[in-house]
């Protein structure tokens, strides 16, 4: 999936409920899309909510040795803090991008637009939501 940026934020910071990891971003998307696919939904508890991809060399992390990998799948794997357990990221195995938890970065939160939703075929029925999205079935 190829999604064009047009509105970035310059140098977003944020981090994880406890504190203990801290992420610096060049440029952070105002553009957030959720995931319906299992993995997603079972982590979080529901669809997850994320930044588009992020070229690995664009994010600083203030301790990468203070997050706990899980390998969910051939292809992806997640990152948690190791002390509070927030969710941070899904990061390619495949390719050097990652997209971050877009609760990281409390601050920003009222300046995103939900544009996308992913995986739309393991979508389940029991919700749904108000804003018109762009509906990617297995991507």
């Amino acid at each position: 999936m190829v999604i064009q940026e047009t509105n970035t934020l310059k140098q977003a910071k944020g981090n994880c409920l406890c504190g203990q990891v801290e992420f610096v971003v060049d440029e952070l998307s105002q553009r957030v899309h959720t995931c319906h696919c299992d993995t997603c939904r079972t982590i979080s508890g529901g669809p997850s909510f994320r930044n588009h991809s992020l070229n690995m060399d664009t994010v600083t992390c203030s301790d990468w040795g203070k997050i706990t990998i899980f390998e969910s799948s051939d292809t992806g794997e997640r990152g948690f803090c190791s002390y509070c357990g927030t969710q941070l990221f899904y990061r390619s195995k495949t390719r050097p991008t990652i997209s971050l938890n877009i609760e990281l970065f409390r601050d920003i939160l009222t300046n995103v637009n939900f544009e996308a939703e992913l995986f739309c075929l393991s979508k389940l029925s029991h919700y749904s939501f108000a804003n018109d999205t762009e509906k990617l079935a297995n991507e």
